[in-house]
């Protein structure tokens, strides 16, 4: 029998990574719904942001003094981490869906590489050998005769941004633990709104039209609202598990992301679900848990009340 004293403090915040990761890979479902409904391409996230935003405006309001306190710290953190999901959301637009998804989940690699320099966190062979499991199952799912991803256009190029973003703003995450979860997931929010007013000023040939307010349906208001939700309730989990959790180990647990998204994509529009997937999302599952099982690097202590 398993002691509560025997499980290690970084299994909650592993698991809790872990499902948001994998809620996430379904996120394509809402998108969908969104973009038969009129809305499409960067309104979509920035509706969506927009709306959490609003809503967790009184939780910012409520720990106002800890935002002014960490001051551009966290304005950088919150624009960093939202520039950089907006940059992944947005690379889909500009180049094919497989060369985004290789490239932005290179992530681990960075997050350790940062790790390392930032957090002085040690390389050891274990972690080696969990993004080597990793990385092989992201080969094996998306299919090893795409090649080494070199990036080759704006979408490639915005799909590996994205992932180096990301893998600092959770090195970022893990260094202001005077800054609790709610603080840091209002400012993801509100960077993932002001990158979409941004990125709504640049001149693209992608979709990016809205139907007027007017002729939207009801139930793309709906969609909408559930998915902000979700979006602050899974954002929320996954900065509280990245404030606790080695960086690598975050972008290792983020694959599960890719695992998620081909299991629904094969369940809802009956794309392909094959030995390739099951192969590669098993290296992928069994590259977190060889990291956690391992891994014996520390966790953060618990910082203030979120």
């Amino acid at each position: 029998m398993i002691r509560p004293s025997t499980i290690s403090p970084a299994v909650l915040p592993c698991v809790a990574v872990g499902i948001c990761a994998t809620v996430w890979g379904a996120f394509w479902i809402p998108l969908r719904m969104l973009e038969d409904g009129g809305v499409s391409g960067p309104w979509t996230i920035l509706f969506i942001y927009g709306a959490a935003t609003a809503v967790m405006f009184p939780f910012a309001l409520k720990y106002r003094g800890v935002i002014r306190a960490a001051g551009w710290n966290w304005v950088v953190t919150g624009l960093l981490g939202g520039g950089g999901f907006y940059l992944y959301a947005n690379a889909f637009l500009n180049t094919e869906i497989v060369r985004v998804l290789l490239l932005f989940y290179l992530m681990p690699i960075w997050a350790t590489i940062l790790g390392r320099l930032f957090l002085g966190e040690s390389i050891t062979v274990v972690r080696f050998f969990a993004i080597a499991l990793g990385l092989g199952g992201l080969f094996v799912m998306l299919g090893i005769d795409h090649g080494w991803p070199l990036p080759k256009n704006t979408g490639d190029w915005m799909a590996l941004a994205a992932g180096m973003m990301w893998a600092y703003t959770c090195v970022r995450y893990r260094q202001a633990t005077a800054v609790g979860a709610i603080e840091q997931t209002f400012g993801f929010s509100l960077g993932c709104a002001v990158c979409g007013l941004i990125f709504l000023l640049i001149p693209t040939d992608g979709p990016g039209i809205v139907t007027a307010f007017d002729t939207l349906d009801s139930i793309v208001w709906i969609v909408l609202g559930v998915t902000a939700a979700i979006a602050i309730a899974t954002n929320f989990l996954i900065i509280w598990g990245a404030r606790q959790l080695s960086p690598g180990l975050v972008g290792l647990l983020n694959l599960m992301e890719l695992v998620a998204g081909a299991a629904t994509a094969a369940w809802l529009s009956g794309e392909p679900f094959g030995w390739r997937e099951i192969v590669g999302g098993t290296l992928i599952a069994a590259a977190a848990l060889v990291d956690i099982a391992l891994h014996r690097g520390p966790v953060a202590k618990k910082a203030t009340a979120d």
